[in-house]
């Protein structure tokens, strides 16, 4: 009785005897002080007590469940009870309900009906899990085989209408075949037994149906989620390319800008244009006419150095816009070259960041 797992007394110990001259279940209390007893009421509940000497008097600490599904046959032939369903009795699947208006209010006892006839062969089993196994009236009992063997000698018995473990302890041993009417079934949330009912075929078609629907509806959202993905990646990868080769068209842009202030003298023209040294070689930066430099630095007052750096001095100015700029003017005392300095505007130059000084451009004085 899968109830009498939740008993709370641990001095309570427990036996199972199933041989060809009995097959009892006992129970031992293995406290000497104590007394205990296993009665059942007038009103068919099982109790255990225990003998309590103070009092002096009988201690009632466990007694079996009332629920509905207690009641002996209470859904009818090859149906079951499940006390969290509403109504509480169901038919087995590939059963239909013998009376639908009954079974509609809640009056289950008059059963279900096989929706599809046994033909013998071809018949197959439907699982179904933490059962109370059916009244044994009509079963053949074989302690010995295994269940797939019990399967086996269920399908070549056309009489055959369910089978199940005869021993669940282990792993499972032994088999119980039932022959005639399925009946005073239950479901429990936990424990219970695995039962296999024998069904037609063609009743167990839409499970394997539904399985397959689910198992292709699971594939195919893989697979789109495998194609998204994909393609998420190669739309990264284009965007930062595309982003690569938009830098060229940011430094035209800000030419176009400073086109506009009349600084720059032309939007295709490089140091590398003006300057036998070839000072910014390859840089993608506009050119600006030096006298606006000048001008924007009050000819590079002292006034308006910020500071100094290996290759000469940082001065503030202002454009004629109004765009507030700092000037980093090559020294000819500075004892770092042309390529160096090179070096840096090109790194700069390339560089994007939040804290990172914007170049607008260069200007060259050529002598």
């Amino acid at each position: 009785i899968p109830e009498m797992q939740r008993w709370k007394n641990d001095d309570i110990v427990y036996n199972f005897t199933d041989n060809r001259e009995e097959t009892a279940f006992t129970f031992q209390d293995t406290d000497p002080r104590f007394y205990s007893k296993l009665t059942m009421s007038y009103t068919g509940l099982l109790e255990l007590s225990t003998w309590n000497p103070t009092t002096p008097g009988w201690d009632i600490i466990w007694f079996s469940s009332t629920t509905q599904c207690d009641v002996y046959e209470k859904c009818g032939p090859y149906s079951y009870c499940d006390t969290n369903t509403s109504p509480k009795c169901n038919c087995i699947k590939g059963f239909d309900p013998r009376n639908h208006q009954d079974w509609d209010f809640g009056f289950g006892w008059g059963g279900c009906a096989r929706r599809t006839p046994l033909i013998c062969e071809g018949d197959e089993f439907l699982p179904l899990k933490r059962m109370k196994l059916p009244d044994t009236a009509e079963v053949i009992v074989d302690r010995i085989i295994s269940l797939e063997q019990c399967k086996d000698r269920c399908i070549k018995n056309c009489n055959c209408t369910a089978f199940a473990n005869a021993d669940i302890r282990k792993g499972g041993s032994g088999c119980v075949i039932w022959t005639g009417v399925l009946k005073d079934m239950r479901n429990y949330v936990d424990n219970g037994q695995d039962l296999y009912v024998r069904l037609a075929a063609a009743d167990l078609v839409d499970e394997k149906n539904t399985n397959k629907k689910i198992r292709n509806v699971i594939v195919g959202v893989s697979v789109i989620l495998l194609l998204s993905f994909i393609i998420f990646c190669f739309w990264k990868r284009k965007q930062k390319r595309a982003k690569a080769k938009a830098t060229p068209i940011v430094y035209q842009e800000r030419n176009q800008d400073l086109l506009m202030n009349g600084v720059v003298i032309t939007s295709g023209r490089h140091l590398s244009d003006l300057s036998e040294e070839n000072i910014t070689e390859d840089l993608e930066l506009p050119l600006m006419e030096f006298k606006a430099v000048v001008m924007a630095t009050n000819n590079f007052s002292d006034c308006n150095i910020l500071g100094h750096g290996g290759f000469g001095s940082v001065y503030k100015g202002r454009l004629a816009n109004g765009q507030d700029i700092a000037v980093k003017r090559l020294s000819e005392m500075s004892h770092q070259g042309t390529n160096e300095f090179k070096n840096e505007v090109k790194l700069i130059a390339r560089l994007q960041h939040i804290n990172l000084v914007r170049i607008l451009g260069v200007a060259s004085m050529l002598r």
